[in-house]
């Protein structure tokens, strides 16, 4: 029998750390991957699953509520979200009534609405907890994208801009190879020169020499990564595995076999927020790729 340890650097309760880690892009929502929530359409008759009671918007000033907008293009899908919160809570717990949320895109506004994404344990009128508000692109844009997040509420329209990046593409090594791990640098291209792009490792999966696996999600101790020109980059495989720093039961660092790693680049816009909501309030835009590499 297998046996697995999990681990996690970097797990922060805030609120507003939640919707923030929307860009990575994060888990934060109800089911996502690289970024997007996964969902099989959207709907505004959807009903909000919050930890304690959904707080409606109608009862709320803009001043008091914290907004999240963000903009994220993973490869596979686009989709605009848009969380709200009234205050240090874990997940999104204003739900709009009353008030109507739009994305707009070459002059189309479209209504934004709750994730359909029915499974186990959740009712069927009722979206996944701590879902966003989300709107999928119907395609994949393919230059960079201007668009607004529109809040109608009381007569009033609150508007908040971003622009979505150009999309761009890992091309080598391919997703799922396997490297040497005595090679300490693993060599990965873009299609594109992007010194601005911000590379994570956003999962690990190792396992020790006696094939117990250990899990960590996000970032290691130590900077992984290095490029001279934004377009070839430079993993460093091998001391990323030893700046993990497993452990035994009594402490003892684990030597390591095999690491199945999740690369992660982003390429990040910011925005323009509307005035009036409460102080923490974002607005981005991101383009992200994820790729799997294993150094055994």
């Amino acid at each position: 029998m297998t046996k697995i340890q999990l681990r996690r650097r970097h797990a922060g309760l805030a609120a507003s750390a939640c919707a923030l880690a929307l860009l990575a892009l994060a888990g934060c929502g109800g089911g996502t991957t690289a970024g997007v929530v996964n969902d099989k359409g959207t709907s505004t008759t959807l009903r909000m699953s919050c930890t304690g009671p959904c707080v409606e918007s109608d009862t709320l000033s803009t001043g008091q509520m914290e907004a999240h907008f963000t903009v994220v293009d993973n490869g596979r899908k686009a989709q605009a979200q848009a969380g709200f919160f009234d205050g240090f809570t874990l997940g999104y717990n204003v739900e709009l009534e009353g008030d109507t949320l739009y994305y707009v895109q070459g002059g189309v506004a479209t209504r934004m609405g709750l994730p359909i994404s029915p499974g186990a344990g959740i009712k069927v009128h009722d979206a996944a907890p701590f879902s966003p508000y989300v709107m999928d692109f119907p395609q994949l844009p393919a230059a960079p994208v201007a668009g607004q997040f529109e809040l109608r509420r009381a007569g009033q329209t609150f508007t908040s801009q971003t622009s979505l990046p150009a999309p761009f593409n890992i091309v080598s090594p391919a997703d799922g190879s396997t490297v040497s791990k005595s090679s300490n640098a693993v060599a990965l291209q873009l299609d594109a020169a992007l010194p601005q792009a911000t590379w994570t490792v956003e999962n690990s999966q190792c396992r020790d020499t006696s094939n117990v696996l250990h899990v960590q999600a996000g970032n290691g101790s130590l900077p992984a990564f290095s490029t001279d020109d934004g377009r070839s980059v430079l993993f460093h495989a091998a001391d990323y595995m030893a700046s993990l720093q497993f452990k035994d039961a009594n402490g003892n660092p684990l030597a390591l076999t095999s690491c199945v790693f999740v690369l992660q680049a982003a390429v990040t816009n910011g925005g323009t927020l509307a005035d009036g909501f409460e102080t923490g309030s974002s607005i981005s835009a991101v383009q992200l790729r994820q790729l799997t590499v294993s150094a055994r």
